[in-house]
């Protein structure tokens, strides 16, 4: 998860210009989605003639391309004049470059501003970020069965997005954080209630160590709570046994617990980020335009 301070005036939207019919889903695109190593969705974009694998980052705010992408497109760096995007672990972002074309399943942008994130922030095949400044404008969904990533538009009938099944769904009421725009819903973990952002750009799904050692009276000499192996992220893995986003249940899902120093979760922060390793089991669908989350589990088609 990443946390802005301040946010600033949003880069150019490239928000769909369909008209959708009052109560049809209308599609502006869609385009497979494949996985970088460590399970992260990836979605194609032309940037300047050349092709790039962005990374989809509901947990972003501003779409991003890699140092060396941007080096390899030949794109000029410009220097952030508002505070920069403070990102997991504590780096800044502070430059951004400028494209003069690009393009996503046929939809086009002609000059479109990129903040630049350090390559080491993202996985070995990520080049950049697709974040809410675009996802934002439209609905978003995540077919995770069939590996496809589509835009509708958001002038549809409320609630009526759940084309994939005739069975049961969760509908889920989110809110978009004011300070960093994260979607941040209510969910249950092993029964608790708990606020929680959902961040399809986190691999892992995390929890605050604090928070959870003290709601879940977790002992620290408890044999179910084990550290991780070093070199990845600094914290321990315990067996919680569900998460559930309304009727739609996940078992043993799996959330690692790391302390707030390493985290920069804070105690006023929703203490879960739920990420890819719980996110590729549902088939998700953010309705940005009416703040609800549709899910089912991803094989209900």
């Amino acid at each position: 998860m990443k946390h802005i301070i301040p946010a600033i005036a949003v880069f150019f939207c490239m928000a769909t210009a369909v008209q959708a019919a009052p109560c049809t889903l209308t599609k502006a695109t869609a385009v497979d989605m494949s996985r970088d190593q460590v399970g992260g969705v990836l979605v194609p974009m032309t940037v300047n003639d050349q092709t790039v694998n962005l990374l989809v980052d509901t947990g972003g705010i501003y779409s991003s391309l890699t140092d060396s992408t941007a080096d390899k497109l030949g794109l000029p760096r410009h220097q952030l004049t508002f505070t920069g995007e403070v990102m997991f672990g504590g780096k800044i972002i502070d430059r951004y470059v400028v494209a003069n074309h690009v393009n996503f399943g046929g939809l086009n942008a002609y000059r479109f501003n990129f903040v630049i994130m350090p390559d080491e922030n993202l996985a070995k095949d990520d080049q950049g970020t697709l974040a809410p400044d675009v996802l934002g404008a439209n609905d978003v969904d995540f077919d995770f069965a069939k590996n496809k990533f589509t835009l509708f538009s958001q002038k549809h009938c409320y609630s009526g997005v759940v084309y994939w099944t005739s069975g049961n769904f969760a509908q889920i009421p989110f809110k978009i954080n004011e300070d960093d725009h994260h979607i941040e819903i209510q969910v249950m973990l092993d029964g608790k209630p708990t606020r929680a952002i959902l961040d399809t750009g986190s691999s892992t799904s995390l929890a605050n160590f604090e928070y959870a050692r003290d709601a879940y009276q977790i002992d620290s000499k408890s044999p179910d709570l084990k550290p991780l192996k070093p070199g990845g992220i600094q914290g321990y893995s315990y067996p919680f046994k569900t998460l559930s986003f309304g009727d739609v249940v996940v078992t043993n899902p799996h959330v690692v617990l790391v302390p707030e120093s390493e985290s920069h979760i804070s105690a006023t922060d929703p203490p879960i980020i739920i990420g890819m390793s719980i996110l590729s089991k549902l088939h998700l669908y953010v309705a940005y335009g009416e703040k609800n989350l549709y899910i089912t589990p991803a094989d209900a088609h």
